[in-house]
């Protein structure tokens, strides 16, 4: 069975409601990270996590703005996201680099 059936069955009823989604997967990862490589979240218009895990807070808000903007505009992105920078507002020191 699938590791991400639930994923897959929301897909599916997002497309016959043809309701917008992006979907987000975590494909590197590089030192410590919540997120792993195969972890995958829905996110609808607003920006919203639908169904899935990517990360912790700081992972998915960064994830869930770029895709609104895919959304709007339709271009794929990556998101490449240092766990050790201040900008990520965590307080403590991850040491880990990931590519969503």
């Amino acid at each position: 069975m699938s590791k991400h059936k639930d994923l897959i069955q929301k897909m599916a009823s997002l497309e016959s409601e043809e309701n917008p989604y992006a979907i987000a997967s975590v494909f590197n990862v590089q030192g410590s990270s919540s997120g792993k490589v195969g972890d995958k979240a829905l996110f609808d218009e607003k920006g919203s996590r639908i169904i899935g895990y990517i990360g912790g807070g700081c992972i998915e808000n960064r994830v869930a703005a770029t895709a609104k903007e895919t959304l709007i505009d339709g271009i794929p992105r990556t998101v490449e996201i240092d766990l050790d920078s201040d900008e990520m507002g965590m307080g403590i020191p991850c040491g880990g680099y990931m590519s969503v």
